[in-house]
């Protein structure tokens, strides 16, 4: 799939093989920069500060709570 193909990623947090911060640290971590900097955004019913600040730490934009 081409660069540009999609506007945003809605990221679950809680995968079965790889987490969402994972995935996000992977996405951020792409040689092409156009996918590399795609805006995440975190799927997550955890609403504590830690949860929010570990989203931001691997790289999501935006994060909504449940």
């Amino acid at each position: 799939m081409s660069p540009g193909t999609y506007d945003l990623i809605l990221m679950d947090i809680q995968m079965p093989n790889m987490d969402g911060y994972q995935a996000a640290q992977c996405i951020r971590h792409l040689d092409d920069k156009m996918k590399a900097e795609i805006p995440i955004i975190a799927m997550t019913a955890n609403a504590f500060a830690e949860d929010r600040k570990r989203a931001f730490d691997a790289g999501m934009n935006v994060r909504f709570n449940g």
